[in-house]
């Protein structure tokens, strides 16, 4: 008679994940499958009765963190942690196959994650081990928040755990973290209705504010600490030599009203005053707007450098861009001759030119005028990710872009920036004669500038009603 063995798909996960290639997808199996019943289960929490919420966050973690892990010494923590949990339901010759199998895998494991290894890396590993926190920074979505139970669920105060995580010590040891509290939130008639908190792994809020009947009302807070996925030479270096990474940090606060942005909205980095400031309405910007943007090498090595560096960063309260955005967005019709407007590329993550060389005029002055169906959908049928699940990409319109008819430029890029999609007719327009029949809505009105980071104009135009009233000398 023939095993059953699909108790152990987490082994195998539809071959989404080769457990042979990475640390981090192996133990993200590892720890992150469990049930997904909706009973709700009433706890304790800080004196208070409370209701467990039926689906917990995955802890997202860094690359580098797993090169800390010695599984040959944490082997037992492992093993008994799955057999309390994921395994917990196998059969005898169940259990010894998966046995067999995850001692194969953690072989590999052992032998591709030593492969390559430097004294530096030796040396991070340690660092990791006394302080993991910064390799292990939640990252929440703004417009995301829980999964929602389909299920009638009672009203009362929630807490939302991560799932179980194999937690590293300065001794080189795992200890597995049960029921680290990830969210706490209210709901009311199966909406989330009052206030809501989430948390990093740490317990620093990354995200709060207040929902009424389900939709975000009055101040939010967000916050997002990144680190590369990959960490550099330098930053293990201030790894090694601090504690602690280089990481960016983004804080926004804005004001939300029906679920939408509306009202005052700024965004600060790590620095005196905002990047951004302005206003919001019904989700779309409105009035105006300032920037504070600082521009720095990004190629700090010494800590005199380093210092250096997030001391400019700091110091932003020069303002460097004023604009205006329309409400009464008007159609016009007329002749582009600047390149870089026919293009509009928004990628500005790959900027190679001086800090001091012109921008080109904002690629986002305006939008082709579609004429494009009001998205009356509500948020999570938008989106098929919420909090704690994984994040798969497809590409939608493979078929569209394999078509024969389309037109390649004297390189890659101009090819994907002369084509537009038309979401009412269900394909790809020439960028040119979708501006020549269909006009231009302008996003800006009134004074648009851009300044250096001494303080000197860059560029100043004057818009008014879609037409250029004024262009000051470059």
């Amino acid at each position: 008679m023939q095993q059953n063995y699909s108790h152990l798909n987490f082994l195998n996960m539809n071959n989404k994940f080769n457990l042979s290639y990475f640390i981090v997808p192996f133990f993200s199996l590892l720890f992150s499958i469990g049930s997904f019943s909706q009973k709700i289960e009433t706890i304790n929490f800080n004196g208070k009765q409370c209701f467990e919420y039926p689906f917990k966050i995955n802890v997202r973690t860094n690359q580098t963190y797993y090169s800390s892990v010695n599984t040959r010494k944490n082997l037992n923590t492992i093993i008994e942690s799955l057999k309390e949990n994921q395994w917990k339901d196998l059969t005898k010759d169940q259990f010894d196959l998966a046995i067999f199998l995850f001692k194969k895998e953690i072989k590999k494991f052992r032998k591709l994650s030593n492969k390559g290894k430097n004294k530096q890396d030796y040396q991070l590993a340690k660092v990791i081990r006394v302080n993991p926190y910064p390799l292990l920074e939640q990252i929440y979505e703004l417009d995301v928040d829980v999964k929602p139970c389909l299920d009638a669920i009672p009203d009362g105060t929630y807490i939302q755990y991560f799932y179980d995580f194999p937690l590293i010590n300065e001794h080189n040891e795992l200890s597995i973290i049960h029921n680290k509290v990830a969210g706490i939130f209210e709901i009311k008639n199966n909406l989330l209705n009052g206030q809501a908190t989430w948390f990093n792994f740490k317990g620093d809020t990354l995200k709060k504010g207040v929902f009424k009947n389900g939709l975000k009302a009055g101040e939010w807070y967000f916050e997002r600490r990144e680190l590369e996925s990959k960490i550099t030479i330098e930053n293990k270096e201030l790894y090694i030599k601090n504690g602690i990474p280089k990481m960016d940090t983004i804080i926004e606060k804005m004001i939300y009203s029906n679920g939408l942005r509306n009202g005052f909205y700024t965004q600060y980095g790590n620095a005196n005053y905002p990047f951004y400031e302005g206003h919001y309405l019904n989700n779309d910007f409105n009035g105006d707007w300032t920037e504070r943007l600082i521009y720095t090498s990004n190629f700090a090595i010494t800590e005199e450098d380093v210092n250096k560096e997030l001391l400019e960063l700091k110091n932003n309260e020069l303002i460097t861009g004023k604009f205006t955005y329309s409400n009464n967005k008007v159609i016009v019709k007329q002749p582009i001759i600047r390149d870089g407007l026919i293009f509009n590329s928004e990628d500005e993550n790959y900027n190679f030119e001086s800090k001091y060389t012109p921008y080109d005029v904002n690629k986002n002055l305006f939008d082709i005028a579609f004429n494009l169906e009001p998205d009356v959908e509500l948020q999570e049928e938008n989106s098929d990710y919420y909090e704690g699940e994984e994040i798969t990409e497809e590409s939608e319109y493979e078929d569209e872009w394999s078509d024969e008819n389309l037109y390649y430029g004297e390189d890659d890029e101009s090819y994907f920036q002369a084509f537009v999609y038309d979401q009412q007719a269900d394909k790809y327009l020439n960028r040119g004669k979708a501006i020549d029949s269909l006009g231009l809505k302008f996003n800006f009105e009134g004074i648009y500038e851009r300044r250096y980071t001494n303080g000197q104009l860059m560029f100043r135009y004057e818009f008014k009603e879609g037409k250029l009233v004024k262009e000051d000398t470059l």
